[in-house]
């Protein structure tokens, strides 16, 4: 638990996390990797380290979703076509 504690603390000091989730499930290892760490992980870790990394994966398409949405809003009223969807602003 420490350990995938300070696992996920070191990958979150590194900036924004640049994987989605479809490269979390799929290449776990290569992303810790990435970022210098070697370790061997029991199957509870391996499950518990994904799912953090899952957390990280998920806000940052979520933050990269809203980027793309606040840029064809501004895109959308400099052209004066709204994009936005009714109801939801």
């Amino acid at each position: 638990m420490n350990r995938i504690h300070n696992i996920i603390e070191y990958i979150r000091s590194c900036g924004d996390f640049p994987f989605d989730t479809d490269h979390v499930l799929g290449k776990l290892n290569d992303i810790i990797f990435s970022y210098g760490i070697v370790c061997i992980l029991d199957s509870g870790e391996y499950y518990m380290l994904m799912e953090e990394l899952l957390d990280l994966a998920i806000r940052s398409e979520i933050r990269e979703a809203v980027r793309w949405a606040n840029w064809q809003l501004q895109c959308g009223q400099d052209s004066g076509i709204d994009y936005r969807i009714p109801g939801y602003i």
